[in-house]
């Protein structure tokens, strides 16, 4: 015989419902590939050039000064092996002496006692009355490939120097030439940008000195970070802070120019060959690599290089870094001066070639390799589908606690409800759970002793872990009465509405902090829901409570993710554990400040009182409905029509006229 399948909705919806967690469980995995699955062809899309201006400066190359620029290297040299205390004064000499305008910078910073100096210098456009400008940045000292150490930007700041000693003397350049040469890596880029554009603050942890010139508004920029004179290799850098990206054109001008003068781009140090020498295997596994890279650094709201502090103003920029990483068989020489100097002709020409500022291309986007990209209407797809769990069983809660025309239940708000509803507990649930997250916000403001600070945090996590204990066993007692299945229920549509509302609005800013978020939540809700249906097995309960405690505590996740940013700014140097938390509490009081990262907010003041709630839900003992109590209140519920006819749907609707009159009374 034919297997019968009943596919009316009142069927569908009843097989949904026993099979929820099944169904949520199949959405969290799809998302989670679909979010892999971006990697494929079929998805991702090739870049192109969406302003036309930017063309100019790939057609020729007319400057050509590599013999200056090996004689202002081995001046460099000399400078920061004999007097590297000069090297400011150096480079002011060198530019005054070339006829542009230079000037020097004093600031401060809180974590040092010593002020430090920045240099930069003006090339007045002769066209144009210093209404735009262009930037270039090189730091004096920059890390190395393995972020061990810091050495001199000798080849960074002699290519900067060559260029704009040849651009000064062109006639077509229309915009301003800005040279920055900082000091104290983004300290001194901040100290600097905050005087050009007056964001003066009293209680900002930099004080600089105002600036003696100015220049146009800074259109671009490019920074160059070159620790070795010898490189086989470019490592384009453009993540910003918070999840900020510079303009996807910015970036596809820059890839041509150095496929034209072949030179190789990575992205997190990873090369993904475009002919038919890659398998589909290798270049799959390469591009998830890169994707999954980005991810992550973004996320953690840290930039990868200097131009992040320039994306926070909006200044589109990115860094060129020197690798060393060979990336075909047969490269043996290293990239010569000359294909470093067409690179920044070219992108200096495009750049000053522009009318108006970067708008037409993307500004969110995933970069798979140097030719594809993904855009925000496909990689917005799997969060949603990770969400969308949040959002079911939030809607399921909602319909199955709420019906209309019943004599014994409680109106609220035009609704009328099974249960009253215990807003004073939930009330004081929230607020226990917030108050006692921005205790923990507070914590590394004010303990500056390795000793009390490892106490206190001793202390915190055992009153994290044991609060729900003491909870059930002496608050509970006083509301047991109020708190039932229902109540239950109606707290997590909460906690449900939270979430989903919180990972919407990350998603908004930081689409992959986002997508971490949401990974990180939705068991969390599954724990939580299992502890409700798991009251007579123990063990279970147990389970679920471990998990909470230990792989899913939130201070742990803040742990990870210090380590994983402080491996992406300065790599693994973690020596032991009293240094390990001297550098954290300075992370935590002084760079967040510094650099406007708020990661530690979102997950302190954001996902910690969510967790708390959540973890203090599988201490409820709440009194479950008896099937009396069921029994009754199905003979009190009329029967749902899913479908009504005419003569029902006109019912219905004076019904709703009637209530409304009512409470147009009751208000009066």
């Amino acid at each position: 015989m034919p297997i019968r399948l009943d596919l009316s909705p009142k069927a569908l919806l009843k097989k949904f419902l026993n099979n929820q967690l099944r169904v949520y469980s199949v959405f969290y995995l799809c998302g989670i590939g679909a979010f892999i699955y971006l990697t494929c062809p079929f998805v991702h899309h090739r870049t192109y050039l969406s302003e036309n201006a930017l063309s100019p400066g790939l057609v020729s190359s007319d400057i050509s000064m590599s013999e200056q620029t090996r004689q202002l290297n081995i001046l460099l040299r000399q400078t920061f092996k004999n007097n590297k205390e000069n090297i400011q004064d150096i480079l002011c000499k060198l530019l005054r002496d070339n006829g542009i305008e230079a000037y020097k910078q004093r600031f401060s910073y809180n974590l040092s006692e010593n002020s430090s100096l920045n240099v930069y210098g003006i090339v007045r456009a002769p066209r144009t009355a210093s209404t735009e400008a262009i930037l270039l940045v090189a730091q004096l000292y920059v890390h190395t490939q393995d972020k061990k150490q810091l050495k001199p930007n000798i080849l960074g700041l002699s290519q900067t120097l060559t260029m704009v000693f040849a651009l000064r003397r062109k006639p077509y350049m229309s915009k301003d030439i800005i040279v920055l040469f900082s000091s104290e890596q983004e300290l001194g880029a901040k100290a600097w940008l905050k005087s050009y554009y007056h964001a003066y603050d009293e209680d900002s942890l930099i004080k600089a000195d105002s600036l003696p010139a100015h220049a146009g508004s800074i259109q671009a920029g490019l920074s160059l970070e070159f620790p070795s004179d010898k490189f086989y290799s470019i490592d384009l850098r453009f993540n910003g802070l918070n999840g900020q990206l510079a303009n996807l054109d910015l970036i596809n001008t820059l890839i041509q120019l150095c496929d034209k003068q072949s030179i190789p781009v990575t992205f997190n140090y990873v090369y993904v060959d475009l002919s038919t020498n890659e398998d589909a295997i290798n270049y799959l596994l390469k591009s998830a690599k890169t994707l999954l890279l980005n991810l992550l650094t973004l996320s953690t709201g840290v930039s990868d290089g200097l131009h992040g502090q320039f994306l926070h103003y909006r200044v589109e920029m990115v860094t060129l870094f020197g690798s060393l990483n060979k990336q075909h068989t047969y490269q043996h020489s290293p990239i010569t001066i000359r294909a470093i100097e067409n690179v920044l002709e070219g992108y200096i020409r495009s750049i000053n070639n522009l009318l108006e500022r970067f708008h037409q291309s993307f500004f969110f986007y995933y970069l798979i390799n140097r030719r594809n990209f993904v855009s925000i209407s496909a990689y917005i797809i799997p969060l949603g589908i990770i969400c969308a769990p949040l959002l079911l069983r939030a809607l399921v809660l909602y319909m199955t606690k709420f019906f209309q025309n019943d004599d014994r239940i409680i109106k609220t708000l035009g609704r009328k409800m099974k249960f009253p509803i215990s807003y004073e507990f939930m009330l004081k649930e929230f607020l226990t759970c917030s108050v006692t997250s921005f205790v923990f916000y507070t914590i590394f403001n004010y303990f500056y002793s390795n000793q009390l600070l490892s106490i206190f945090l001793l202390i915190f996590t055992a009153i994290f872990c044991l609060n729900p204990v003491y909870y059930r066993l002496k608050a509970i007692k006083t509301v047991s009465s109020d708190i039932d299945e229902y109540n239950f229920d109606f707290y997590q549509f909460l906690l449900l509405i939270y979430g989903a509302a919180l990972l919407a609005c990350l998603s908004l800013l930081n689409h992959s902090l986002a997508f971490l978020c949401s990974l990180y939540l939705l068991p969390l809700y599954a724990l939580a829901g299992i502890s409700k249906f798991t009251r007579e097995f123990f063990f279970v309960k147990y389970v679920t409570r471990f998990c909470f405690v230990v792989i899913f505590n939130p201070i742990l996740i803040l742990f990870i993710y210090y380590l994983l940013t402080v491996t992406l700014i300065n790599g693994w140097s973690i020596k032991n554990v009293a240094q390990f938390l001297t550098d954290m509490r300075q992370f935590f009081t002084y760079y967040r400040h510094f650099f406007h990262i708020w990661t530690y907010d979102v997950v302190c003041l954001g996902l910690l009182p969510l967790w708390l709630a959540l973890y203090r839900s599988t201490y409820w003992k709440w009194r479950p409905i008896s099937s009396v109590e069921k029994q009754e209140q199905q003979q009190q519920q009329p029967p749902q029509v899913l479908f009504p006819n005419k003569e029902q749907q006109q019912t219905i609707e004076d019904e709703g006229l009637h209530l409304d009159e009512i409470e147009e009374n009751v208000n009066k």
